[in-house]
Formats: structure tokens, C-alpha cells, sequence
């Protein structure tokens, strides 16, 4: 779903190659601006309706066949924290959101 915060190299190019390679150390107590990608695949939201962000300090365990949970990959040594939003002058947040239109 985009680009860990962990990887923290920023690609602007339409089509992006990520690779454990370019990944750079987060300090603690550092802020880091990120950029974050929610892709419009099927997921849709009725007038009225939410849709949730969640912030978590852990990879999220997948659903389905898609599951991550292996120690070896995802050890808490890495993954395990307390993560702050910064909101307020100074720091620009806000969310893009595609919008499609259904049929008329």
C-alpha cells in the first residue's frame, strides 16, 4: 500500500521500484515527513460512511494468504514502538483522497 516509513526514500516517478536496499535508518525523537499511497482498487464508501487510517508502531498481520507474521522478516526489535503524529504549525498534514464518480 506505498512506502513504509521505514524505507523513508521518497520516489515521485509515476512507477516506483522500492527495494530492501534503499532502506534508511529512523532515528528516535527525529521527525520524518512521509508520504503515504491509498490506491483506488475496490474499495468503496458509500456518502456517509468511513473509512479508518490507522497508525500502528507493527506491520498488520494481512488478512487471507497475505499475512505477515514471520519473526524473521518483521522482528520487534524493528517493528516495535510508539509512533506521534505531529499536527500544527509547521507541519503539513493532510489526506488526497481519488475520487470516482459511479454512473449517473
Amino acid at each position: 500500500m506505498g512506502l513504509p516509513a521505514l524505507s523513508m526514500k521518497l520516489a515521485r516517478q509515476r512507477i516506483r521500484e522500492y527495494r530492501s536496499s534503499d532502506v534508511l535508518p529512523v532515528e528516535n525523537g527525529v521527525i520524518y515527513e512521509c508520504d503515504f499511497e491509498l490506491w483506488p482498487t475496490n474499495v468503496v464508501v458509500e456518502a456517509g460512511g468511513w473509512l479508518v487510517f490507522k497508525v500502528s508502531s507493527v506491520d498488520t498481520e494481512g488478512a487471507g494468504l497475505f499475512k505477515h507474521i514471520s519473526p524473521t522478516d518483521r522482528p520487534l526489535s524493528k517493528f516495535e514502538g510508539t509512533n506521534y503524529i505531529h499536527f500544527g504549525e509547521g507541519h503539513e498534514n493532510y489526506i488526497v483522497l481519488p475520487i470516482i464518480p459511479g454512473d449517473s
